[in-house]
């Protein structure tokens, strides 16, 4: 159908195209242009391969396509590659218009694409891979790759990328297309709003090991129907940071394996099925017969005694009656101290406040009055403390009365976000 007509004009100007008619009959039908009825070649752009056939690749070599350095591809319609592999070129952008429609198709069991260490991006097309290994692309340092906006049709194994600067895939369908598998030592993964859908068995995505500067994970949608294990990443992982977060995961199999969520490398959050990053501590003092000696009555000073770490996520326990924060996000913690005091003298006004970072001690603070020798009375107090990384908590004591020395028998402190 005709979308522009125009007839005897004096001039048109097109400045896209630098095409100038006077006086002549013009005619745009798609992406054709008709001068008095007759096609007007137009320029291809540089590096740009349409391709609508196989043919239109270069020659498999050895049941190899190499592409062409620093050339664009554009996938229209559907291309049977057989059982030819394509070997990626340098810096290749491969793309379609229609991803419903504009498809590659790999028979073979080996290997559909490989890339030499090289750059490429791929976006809006089909890839279908039903008996093969869809990547096997071992990167450089320097290597990108970005993958986005394409389906992986039945696809059961989706394959592997080690090492790299960047492995971005994002905003993909993957329709019962499984086993992504990144290792090696890769600066930068972003895995992002993908739809991943009808797994029936295996892991949708594997990091096993390697060194990392940041991985994002999120917003992905994940749906096993019957077994399977959506995320298995290691624990042991050497990482900067990591982020697995606001994922909406869907029936049965196994969610996440491997990697803990006290890992203070990572923060794992609203995803649906899996417990969130928690930055919590449990700290007691059982029995305990080491008295603190008061040098000045109403000065506070560091409670002595064995404590004990009864748990931690994202604090540590140097040293006894100090609670160390590790993780990378600030918090503000909730405090809760409870416990019991005692003096070998009567009649004393025993008073406590916590200490950050060794400081004189935080307001509110709490006083026992001990009213016989050498029984225990009990004291509490709670409060909230705003905490960044390595900033730590000790509980100090003081006598107001006298310089008698005071005795904490039991102590239990509960820290978290």
């Amino acid at each position: 159908m005709s979308l522009l007509k125009v007839n005897q004009v004096e001039s048109l100007d097109i400045v896209t195209t630098d095409i100038v008619v006077k006086g002549k009959d013009v005619k745009f039908e798609g992406a054709n242009v008709f001068l008095n009825g007759s096609p007007i070649a137009m320029a291809a752009p540089a590096n740009y391969k349409l391709v609508k056939t196989l043919g239109d690749l270069p020659v498999p070599v050895g049941s190899v396509i190499t592409l062409q350095d620093n050339y664009t591809y554009q996938i229209s319609g559907t291309i049977n590659l057989g059982t030819n592999r394509i070997q990626l070129g340098v810096s290749n952008t491969i793309f379609g218009q229609d991803k419903s429609d504009d498809k590659l198709i790999y028979t073979g069991t080996g290997n559909m694409f490989t890339s030499g260490g090289n750059d490429f991006s791929f976006r809006n097309f089909l890839i279908y891979c039903p008996s093969g290994t869809v990547f096997n692309c071992v990167g450089l340092s320097t290597t990108l790759t970005q993958i986005q906006n394409c389906i992986f049709y039945q696809s059961q194994n989706i394959g592997t990328f080690d090492t790299g600067k960047l492995v971005a895939i994002s905003e993909n369908y993957f329709s019962n297309s499984k086993e992504l598998t990144i290792l090696g030592t890769v600066e930068h993964v972003i895995i992002y709003d993908n739809n991943i859908d009808d797994v029936t068995s295996g892991t949708v995505l594997s990091i096993p090991s390697g060194t990392y500067v940041s991985i994002l994970i999120s917003r992905n949608h994940v749906h096993i129907t019957s077994s399977g294990v959506m995320f298995n990443i290691s624990n042991a992982l050497t990482i900067t940071s990591g982020a697995l977060t606001h994922n909406t995961l869907v029936g049965n199999g196994t969610y996440l394996t491997g990697l803990l969520k006290s890992n203070v490398s990572w923060l794992i959050l609203a995803n649906k099925g899996i417990a969130s990053s928690n930055s919590s501590a449990f700290m007691i003092m059982d029995s305990n017969a080491v008295s603190t000696a008061i040098g000045v009555i109403g000065t506070f000073v560091k409670l002595l005694g064995t404590t004990i770490l009864q748990s931690g996520e994202r604090f540590t326990m140097p040293v006894s009656n100090r609670l160390t924060y590790i993780g990378e996000l600030p918090i503000t913690a909730k405090v809760i101290i409870t416990g019991n005091v005692l003096c070998a003298t009567t009649t004393q006004s025993a008073a406590f406040r916590i200490s950050k970072n060794g400081a004189s001690p935080i307001i509110p603070e709490t006083e026992t009055r001990i009213t016989a020798a050498n029984q225990a009375f009990p004291f509490s107090f709670c409060l909230s403390i705003d905490m960044v990384q390595n900033d730590y908590i000790e509980l100090w004591i003081t006598n107001q009365t006298a310089l008698n020395a005071l005795t904490v028998r039991d102590l239990q402190i509960l820290i978290e976000d």
